[in-house]
């Protein structure tokens, strides 16, 4: 069975093969270049989402899973969804929470927390970023929590709320790490987003501003990532940012609707327009024209095109380089 995208390089006993080729079998579009295969899934293979995030020190464990955060010592178990600081004065305002009774009233929000944003742990404390979401699923609240676990009787201990709405969706998520001996999140802040942190030997949150208005961003590692934005003026810009520095790279800026593909290099784009798309090579600007109801996937070093979407008749595998095509495949062929 082949391994699933974003890469996989096979080694095959082929010899003597010059030419590329592409094939499609078994759901799997497979470019063949001398003595290697890349293959990619015709259709996108689903991450299998995480149940519970733990920390353990000894005897004790901090958990978050369906239950909320349960904290154990020993024989001692405690389990909370946090529904206190939906309602804190210490965590909003009055008229914050003013309007929080109300939609709840309305059943719209609820006091339980109900997913993660992020956990990770600093020596004998763990930290977890929950996040309450609304009946629609759309978030509208984040606290930083943390358990001491070297402590006789752990327990949640609010800490407070970066500044902004971190970028997190998943029931489970992973956006919380530490930047420069800092916990930091990737936020987003009015028609802004930056980087918003914890600095924990002094208890201080902080935020910097990084860019407009953000539409998407995809980590490279812990400190980097690649980003689109919307600026003030209308148009759209994108490119990598270093998180530590706050040192950003634009690629582009234009009136396109774009997407990077995934965070593999050469970094691939699909910029769209209502006369249509293309695909485009982020670093080097080169682009080709993309078909309407075209699906696109990468195959180690190339790009894979094809069509219809739904049911592949006809495919070709491009360089992303220069965009030369370098094999095409047909059904029944």
């Amino acid at each position: 069975m082949l391994t699933p995208w974003p890469l996989l390089v096979l080694a095959t006993s082929l010899q003597g093969v010059d030419k590329p080729t592409l094939q499609f079998y078994q759901q799997y579009f497979i470019v063949r270049s001398g003595e290697a295969a890349h293959a990619a899934p015709w259709k996108a293979i689903p991450a299998t989402p995480a149940l519970a995030v733990m920390f353990r020190r000894d005897n004790t464990y901090s958990v978050w899973d369906e239950r909320g955060l349960t904290v154990r010592r020993g024989r001692r178990v405690f389990s909370t969804s946090l529904e206190e600081i939906a309602v804190s004065p210490r965590a909003f305002t009055r008229e914050q929470i003013l309007e929080t009774l109300e939609l709840m009233r309305k059943k719209v929000r609820t006091k339980k927390a109900t997913a993660l944003s992020g956990a990770t742990r600093i020596g004998n404390v763990a930290y977890f970023l929950v996040r309450w979401e609304e009946r629609s699923g759309r978030p509208w609240a984040e606290a930083l929590v943390s358990v001491d676990m070297a402590s006789e009787n752990p327990k949640p201990r609010f800490i407070g709320r970066f500044s902004g709405q971190s970028i997190a969706y998943k029931t489970i998520d992973d956006r919380l790490s530490m930047l420069n001996g800092r916990l930091a999140v990737v936020s987003r802040r009015g028609n802004g987003w930056g980087v918003a942190t914890y600095d924990t030997a002094l208890a201080k949150f902080d935020f910097r501003l990084v860019g407009g208005k953000l539409l998407s961003y995809m980590p490279l590692d812990r400190k980097t990532g690649v980003f689109v934005e919307e600026t003030t003026y209308g148009t759209r810009t994108g490119g990598k940012v270093d998180l530590f520095t706050g040192y950003r790279r634009d690629l582009f800026e234009d009136r396109t609707n774009a997407r990077f593909i995934d965070t593999a290099m050469p970094w691939v784009m699909v910029a769209s327009t209502k006369e249509g798309a293309r695909l485009r090579n982020a670093l080097s600007g080169a682009e080709v024209p993309l078909p309407p109801s075209a699906g696109v996937r990468r195959a180690g070093p190339y790009v894979v095109v094809w069509l219809p979407y739904d049911k592949p008749q006809v495919a070709v595998a491009y360089d992303a380089e220069r965009w030369r095509p370098i094999a095409r495949w047909r059904a029944g062929n």
